[in-house]
């Protein structure tokens, strides 16, 4: 029995736009998958549109057309899609379809890098903070900026600033490591933390005193 898209659901298309893709139970047909893939997409199904944007990047039943590939991926991205992420990332690494650009594509892989499933430990930390255990939560985001999360750098900065466990208070070098994890969380560009170095060089909290910084 062959497959309907009776429905037309969003779902049932990507699914029919699926089968026709691979040939599963049906014959391999690369003009039927666009049509359902792109009905989907219209739609707002995620995964569709991701299907699109890998078509017509690598040419697969449709002519090659980078700008498609990238509008495609863009809307894929703003869903939070992963793959869509790392596809505008090396088209940026690469320079396919854009202007290379190393620095884009870096922020755009560091989406990928940061949905991996060790991410659950930003879930855990925050979980353990609004539990009232602020000393374990404090661990485990050190642990996570040490690999680079920069909202583990903020947070972990946020921690060694404001709250006062008798853990934290024992720490002589709390606003010193409050200093670094706000710079590392600037480096990547996030605003809060730069206005929070402007404040420490100020007020030479740990760090020296500059106010011209």
């Amino acid at each position: 029995r062959r497959p309907t898209n009776k429905g037309k659901e969003p779902m049932g298309q990507w699914g029919m736009g699926t089968l026709y893709y691979h040939g599963w139970g049906v014959p391999q047909d690369y003009e039927k998958a666009l049509v359902n893939f792109n009905n989907a997409a219209a739609q707002g199904h995620t995964e569709s549109g991701l299907q699109l944007g890998l078509m017509y990047l690598n040419g697969i039943g449709v002519k090659k057309d980078y700008g498609q590939a990238l509008k495609h991926f863009n809307t894929a991205s703003k869903a939070g899609h992963v793959l869509a992420f790392y596809n505008l990332g090396m088209m940026h690494a690469m320079g396919i379809g854009v202007i290379r650009n190393c620095q884009t594509a870096a922020e755009l892989l560091k989406n990928v890098a940061e949905r991996g499933f060790w991410g659950n430990g930003l879930m855990s930390a925050h979980s353990l903070y609004h539990k009232g255990e602020i000393d374990a939560a404090l661990v485990k985001y050190m642990t996570l900026a040490e690999l680079g999360y920069e909202v583990a750098q903020s947070n972990a900065a946020f921690i060694f600033d404001r709250e006062d466990t008798p853990f934290i208070r024992e720490l002589s070098s709390r606003y010193e490591r409050a200093f670094v994890n706000w710079r590392r969380a600037a480096t990547q560009g996030f605003g809060g933390a730069r206005l929070k170095l402007g404040d420490y060089y100020y007020y030479g909290q740990g760090t020296e005193e500059d106010p011209n910084e």
